[in-house]
């Protein structure tokens, strides 16, 4: 696929092999703020694919074809308000696990979509909104199973009259097209739930042993973790200094299960999730903030892969944790990035990128 744009403000994808010229505009209109990708499986072998969900600042999101670049399912309406969070997760809809996308915004709802048919499930939803001098905006989303239930939790920035506080949401729901049977499984007090005392731009969830933890980074330097049945604190602050954490992964790597965080003084940090001690030292990852972490299988095993600020994607050996392989420039800042198998999908201004941690940079 060819990608152009031009003082027109638009950005096109052009077929090279379509001597029609036909073009198909593409959904964003601001910097992409985040992505994820959710690998759609099939009856037949092969015929699986991987797609893309991506919001931008603009409030546009869409859904893309990693193989073939193109949209899918046309363009969801604009947003009002740019979108802070996007995940993907497998999550029950009328008795069926259904593969959805998930997304947040700042006008203080999350949504659902089913990736297969594009349609929306249920209604929107949030937290506290407008109420008695409270307002509360979306920074970060994410979805899974906790404890044996189906949950979407969102991170949330409010207001309360001169008041500033940062918490958690989790909702449960069996059937998430039932917009009424939806339920918060945590009460969030004005910050005491998260203990956060900057915004929480980054939130994810896994199993570790036989537990289901969620984890938390924050604009104060912490990475908290939270265990998935009593939402109490299980270890204390894992600590970054004064740099806020932008990105979090968290899952097993090279026989560990671990927690990496990027922060906005360009490093790249490493727990083990089971004890919560520090891996060795911060790794010098990008000049100034970075914004993305994930893991892809390379041609040796798994890779680490950081994006940041400096339009710079990298990838790491987690064994030496010294660099691996090319360096990808990228034309504009890496915002966000997520790896499906061997191939990385990273945020680059208004576009998406896709690269291999192991083919030549570009």
């Amino acid at each position: 696929m060819l990608l152009s744009s031009g003082t027109d403000g638009a950005v096109h994808l052009w077929d090279p092999e379509d001597t029609r010229g036909a073009r198909r505009p593409a959904p964003f209109a601001g910097a992409i703020a985040g992505l994820a990708v959710a690998t759609l499986t099939s009856r037949e072998p092969g015929r699986g694919r991987h797609l893309v969900v991506a919001g931008d600042t603009a409030g546009n999101w869409g859904v893309t074809c990693m193989g073939s670049g193109r949209p899918v399912h046309g363009t969801p309406p604009r947003r009002e308000g740019e979108v802070t969070g996007v995940a993907t997760a497998v999550l029950p809809v009328a008795g069926t696990p259904r593969p959805l996308g998930i997304v947040c915004s700042t006008d203080q709802s999350i949504r659902l979509m089913d990736l297969e048919t594009g349609e929306a499930v249920g209604r929107p939803f949030g937290g506290i909104v407008e109420s008695m001098g409270t307002r509360c905006e979306w920074t970060a989303v994410t979805a899974g199973s906790l404890a044996g239930r189906s949950v979407v939790v969102g991170a949330a920035t409010g207001h309360y009259r001169r008041h500033r506080y940062n918490t958690l949401y989790v909702f449960a729901a069996e059937d998430w097209s039932d917009t009424a049977a939806r339920e918060t499984l945590v009460e969030p007090l004005f910050g005491t739930v998260s203990g956060h005392r900057g915004p929480i731009p980054c939130v994810t969830l896994g199993t570790v042993g036989e537990r289901d933890i969620l984890v938390t980074g924050s604009a104060d330097g912490h990475v908290r973790v939270w265990d998935g049945s009593t939402f109490e604190r299980s270890a204390p602050p894992l600590e970054t200094g004064s740099a806020s954490v932008l990105g979090l992964w968290l899952g097993e790597l090279r026989g560990r299960e671990v927690i990496l965080a990027v922060c906005g003084d360009g490093t790249l940090r490493r727990w083990d999730a089971r004890t919560f001690e520090s891996l060795g030292e911060p790794v010098a990852a990008h000049a100034g903030e970075a914004r993305g972490v994930g893991v892809a299988v390379g041609e040796h095993g798994p890779v680490v892969v950081t994006t940041g600020l400096d339009g710079l994607v990298r990838t790491w050996d987690p064994a030496t944790w010294n660099e691996y392989g090319p360096v990808h420039p990228l034309l504009h800042p890496g915002t966000a990035l997520d790896c499906a198998g061997p191939t990385v999908m990273v945020a680059s201004g208004v576009t998406l990128v896709r690269l291999d941690p192991d083919g030549p940079p570009g």
